[in-house]
Protein backbone atom coordinates (compact mmCIF):
# COMPACT_ATOMS: atom_id res chain seq x y z
CA UNK A 1 0.00 0.00 0.00
CA UNK A 2 1.50 3.36 -0.93
CA UNK A 3 0.94 5.52 1.94
CA UNK A 4 2.16 8.66 -0.17
CA UNK A 5 -0.60 8.47 -2.96
CA UNK A 6 -2.90 11.78 -2.96
CA UNK A 7 -5.88 10.19 -2.58
CA UNK A 8 -6.68 6.96 0.22
CA UNK A 9 -9.24 4.21 -0.27
CA UNK A 10 -11.11 3.20 2.63
CA UNK A 11 -9.80 -0.36 2.48
CA UNK A 12 -6.14 1.16 2.56
CA UNK A 13 -7.09 3.03 6.09
CA UNK A 14 -9.31 0.33 6.93
CA UNK A 15 -12.39 1.63 7.07
CA UNK A 16 -15.01 -0.91 6.65
CA UNK A 17 -17.59 -0.47 3.73
CA UNK A 18 -21.22 -1.55 3.36
CA UNK A 19 -22.72 -2.06 -0.08
CA UNK A 20 -25.57 -0.44 -0.71
CA UNK A 21 -27.75 -0.84 -3.70
CA UNK A 22 -29.16 2.61 -5.76
CA UNK A 23 -32.36 2.06 -7.50
CA UNK A 24 -32.10 3.29 -11.00
CA UNK A 25 -33.56 6.63 -11.76
CA UNK A 26 -35.13 8.51 -14.96
CA UNK A 27 -31.10 9.72 -15.40
CA UNK A 28 -29.55 6.16 -13.90
CA UNK A 29 -29.17 2.98 -14.51
CA UNK A 30 -29.42 0.80 -11.18
CA UNK A 31 -26.09 0.21 -9.02
CA UNK A 32 -24.33 -1.60 -6.18
CA UNK A 33 -22.52 1.22 -4.42
CA UNK A 34 -19.97 0.51 -1.66
CA UNK A 35 -19.94 3.60 1.58
CA UNK A 36 -18.71 4.43 4.55
CA UNK A 37 -21.01 4.98 7.85
CA UNK A 38 -20.38 8.25 9.27
CA UNK A 39 -19.01 6.63 12.29
CA UNK A 40 -16.78 4.54 10.71
CA UNK A 41 -14.83 7.39 9.60
CA UNK A 42 -15.10 9.96 12.23
CA UNK A 43 -14.89 7.92 15.20
CA UNK A 44 -10.97 8.55 15.42
CA UNK A 45 -11.87 12.13 15.78
CA UNK A 46 -13.27 11.09 19.28
CA UNK A 47 -11.46 7.91 19.76
CA UNK A 48 -11.30 7.37 23.34
CA UNK A 49 -15.26 7.90 23.43
CA UNK A 50 -16.16 5.71 20.76
CA UNK A 51 -13.22 3.10 19.63
CA UNK A 52 -15.18 0.32 21.67
CA UNK A 53 -19.05 1.25 20.50
CA UNK A 54 -17.30 1.28 16.78
CA UNK A 55 -14.39 -1.36 16.48
CA UNK A 56 -15.74 -3.69 19.42
CA UNK A 57 -12.02 -2.97 21.01
CA UNK A 58 -11.42 -1.25 24.05
CA UNK A 59 -9.13 2.31 23.38
CA UNK A 60 -6.67 0.77 25.34
CA UNK A 61 -5.90 -2.14 23.32
CA UNK A 62 -6.29 -0.54 20.44
CA UNK A 63 -3.70 2.15 21.25
CA UNK A 64 -1.78 -0.99 21.85
CA UNK A 65 -2.00 -2.34 18.56
CA UNK A 66 -1.85 0.90 16.84
CA UNK A 67 1.85 2.04 18.58
CA UNK A 68 3.52 -1.68 17.79
CA UNK A 69 2.68 -0.91 14.24
CA UNK A 70 4.01 1.70 12.29
CA UNK A 71 2.07 1.31 9.29
CA UNK A 72 -1.23 1.02 11.89
CA UNK A 73 0.30 4.37 13.10
CA UNK A 74 0.47 5.77 9.48
CA UNK A 75 -2.85 4.58 8.59
CA UNK A 76 -4.36 5.85 12.21
CA UNK A 77 -3.17 9.67 11.30
CA UNK A 78 -4.59 9.44 7.27
CA UNK A 79 -7.54 8.41 8.83
CA UNK A 80 -7.56 11.17 11.48
CA UNK A 81 -6.74 13.76 8.46
CA UNK A 82 -9.21 12.16 6.33
CA UNK A 83 -11.84 12.21 8.93
CA UNK A 84 -11.36 15.97 10.23
CA UNK A 85 -11.28 16.99 6.13
CA UNK A 86 -14.84 15.72 6.20
CA UNK A 87 -16.18 17.56 9.46
CA UNK A 88 -14.42 20.81 8.11
CA UNK A 89 -16.32 20.35 4.85
CA UNK A 90 -19.80 19.87 6.77
CA UNK A 91 -18.74 22.80 9.26
CA UNK A 92 -18.24 24.63 5.64
CA UNK A 93 -21.44 23.98 4.44
CA UNK A 94 -23.29 24.51 7.49
CA UNK A 95 -22.07 28.02 7.76
CA UNK A 96 -22.57 28.70 4.24
CA UNK A 97 -26.31 28.09 4.75
CA UNK A 98 -26.50 30.08 8.36
CA UNK A 99 -26.79 33.44 6.36
CA UNK A 100 -30.09 31.79 4.41
CA UNK A 101 -27.98 31.83 1.07
CA UNK A 102 -30.71 30.32 -0.95
CA UNK A 103 -28.44 29.13 -3.32
CA UNK A 104 -26.30 27.14 -0.98
CA UNK A 105 -29.48 25.30 0.72
CA UNK A 106 -30.92 24.60 -2.63
CA UNK A 107 -27.42 22.50 -3.48
CA UNK A 108 -27.56 20.83 -0.37
CA UNK A 109 -30.77 19.59 -0.70
CA UNK A 110 -30.02 18.09 -3.96
CA UNK A 111 -26.69 16.51 -2.29
CA UNK A 112 -27.86 15.30 1.40
CA UNK A 113 -31.39 13.45 1.08
CA UNK A 114 -33.71 14.07 4.21
CA UNK A 115 -32.98 10.20 5.19
CA UNK A 116 -29.41 10.58 5.20
CA UNK A 117 -29.18 13.82 7.50
CA UNK A 118 -31.79 12.49 10.09
CA UNK A 119 -29.85 9.07 10.65
CA UNK A 120 -26.72 11.38 11.15
CA UNK A 121 -28.52 12.78 13.80
CA UNK A 122 -30.18 9.92 15.07
CA UNK A 123 -27.22 7.45 14.54
CA UNK A 124 -26.79 5.11 18.17
CA UNK A 125 -22.69 5.64 17.41
CA UNK A 126 -22.59 9.41 17.30
CA UNK A 127 -21.34 10.94 20.63
CA UNK A 128 -23.79 13.82 21.68
CA UNK A 129 -22.38 17.09 23.29
CA UNK A 130 -24.28 19.92 24.19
Amino acid sequence: MDMDALWWSAESLNIPTVRVRRPATEDTEEAVEELVRIEDLCWVLSGSALCDAVTGVSWEEFLEQRDADPQAMLKWQRHTQFAGYFVGQLTMHCAMCTGRSSSCIAWLEKSFSFTLLTSLCYNPHRQYTQ
